[in-house]
């Protein structure tokens, strides 16, 4: 099912307060997950694809893009959106180095920051418990297909902002942003923030880009939606872990991890 035409209307400048949903938010005390496909969401469900990007993690379809989108994005933009041609190369990312003056790396002095990425998902709970038995919060980078996925991952992320941590955006398919067109990418955080928006009542304003790809255009973009771009300073590589290994190795791994960045530290994991 296409997303419906209001939907598609729906004024981009709105998505920073979205308060004219037609629908009422439930309350977060007795949350059920919508039916996405009766708010006219598109489906998060990864579908095989062919060609040059044939390698990237998440197969879920680009989101529908909609003119007036784009056209709001592209007037509210504080500054000229540059022309950068989109990379079309999947294993090259198009950034050349991150600015300190748009891009959160790193922590103050003495402060630790943990974050995870790629939620919800099955494994959010766990971490959910592990983290309220340490009394510590963290900030979860959301993607917007998983969101409408399943049911119990809505919950899941509905629970991670009722235990009291930061979401974030992490668009909505988890592709590379420099391999796609602007009008693509403005159609990504629209798409990732109504999801959010829908089982939170919030908007986030930070996000992270998949992979920690981005360049010029991606930061006019979103200094045009008022999302400050999050990357690290520290990543625990925990995706090179085998599935179901607890061994020594990924212990051995935290500790010298700790060692080599103990004054501080913005640490990124995969949910």
């Amino acid at each position: 099912m296409h997303p419906s035409p209001a939907l598609l209307r729906f004024p981009v400048a709105a998505v920073l307060a979205l308060a004219a949903l037609a629908q009422p938010l439930p309350s977060r005390a007795d949350f059920v997950p919508p039916d996405w496909t009766a708010l006219g969401f598109p489906s998060g469900k990864p579908v095989p694809i062919t060609g040059s990007l044939a390698g990237d993690l998440f197969k879920v379809p680009i989101p529908p893009v909609a003119d007036s989108w784009t056209n709001a994005i592209v007037a509210l933009a504080p500054s000229p959106i540059p022309d950068i041609p989109v990379n079309g190369e999947l294993g090259a990312p198009g950034w050349s180095g991150y600015n300190p003056k748009t891009d959160i790396t790193n922590c103050p002095s003495n402060t630790w920051a943990i974050s995870y990425d790629d939620g919800p998902g099955d494994l959010t709970q766990e971490y959910l418990k592990l983290l309220s038995d340490h009394n510590v919060t963290g900030t979860f980078f959301t993607i917007g297909a998983n969101v409408v996925n399943k049911p119990q991952w809505a919950s899941n992320l509905m629970a991670t902002y009722n235990a009291g941590h930061q979401i974030g955006l992490h668009t909505w398919t988890h592709r590379r942003l420099t391999n796609e067109t602007t009008e693509q990418i403005i159609a990504e955080f629209v798409w990732n923030a109504l999801a959010v928006y829908r089982v939170i009542g919030k908007v986030p304003r930070y996000m992270r880009p998949p992979y920690g790809d981005t360049d010029n255009r991606l930061r006019a973009i979103l200094a045009a939606f008022g999302f400050k771009q999050v990357i690290w300073n520290v990543i625990t590589n925990d995706t090179a872990i085998p599935v179901g290994d607890t061994g020594t190795w990924k212990i051995a791994d935290a500790v010298k991890l700790i060692n080599n960045t103990i004054k501080y530290g913005n640490v990124a994991t995969q949910l």
